[in-house]
């Protein structure tokens, strides 16, 4: 913290830095988690940093596939209940990061997505995960985790397989929050 600290005071584009801290704000993590701390840096030059000029839709995938932001809101330990996996694991899924995404960094409740939206958002993001053991550290996909079929979500079609993913900066719910 304290090296952005000094990069914001001493930094020839301040605009620019007040736009990091906006959109870091609004895509935040928390630091008091181990494996989020040790992405924070790099969350903020992959994730934020090279799309403040470019389009929402791109920060908000950028966002959510970064691993700080798997690690703060548990995507790690989401399981697609009928993948591979999770049917021999008997585990499930967590919907922090779907439900964060809708609620907080998109349409907002007021767009009237329903529990159904959160869940099928939730199934769509099974199979992403963080590699701490092998090279290239970072997020990875594991079809293995991922829940199988189609997506429907606030009324649009995602096909199945990891590609639903990359697709969801093209949906509905990434062209209305802007």
């Amino acid at each position: 913290m304290r090296a952005l600290a000094g990069h914001c005071i001493t930094t020839t584009e301040p605009f620019r830095e007040r736009l990091v801290l906006f959109w870091a704000n609004h895509f935040s993590v928390s630091l008091r988690r181990s494996l989020v701390a040790v992405f924070a840096g790099d969350y903020l030059r992959q994730a934020i940093r090279p799309h403040l000029g470019g389009r929402f839709a791109d920060m908000l995938l950028a966002a959510l596939r970064h691993p700080a932001m798997l690690a703060y809101l548990d995507q790690t330990s989401s399981i697609g209940p009928n993948s591979r996996d999770g049917l021999q694991r008997r585990r499930g899924l967590n919907e922090n990061l779907a439900r964060e995404a809708l609620e907080l960094h998109t349409v907002s409740p007021a767009a009237g997505y329903t529990q159904a939206d959160v869940t099928e958002f939730a199934r769509l993001l099974t199979g992403l995960g963080i590699s701490m053991q092998r090279e290239p550290l970072g997020t990875t996909f594991s079809e293995r985790n991922h829940e199988p079929g189609d997506r429907i979500i606030l009324g649009q079609r995602f096909a199945a397989g990891e590609d639903q993913i990359e697709e969801v900066k093209t949906g509905t719910f990434s062209r209305a929050s802007i």
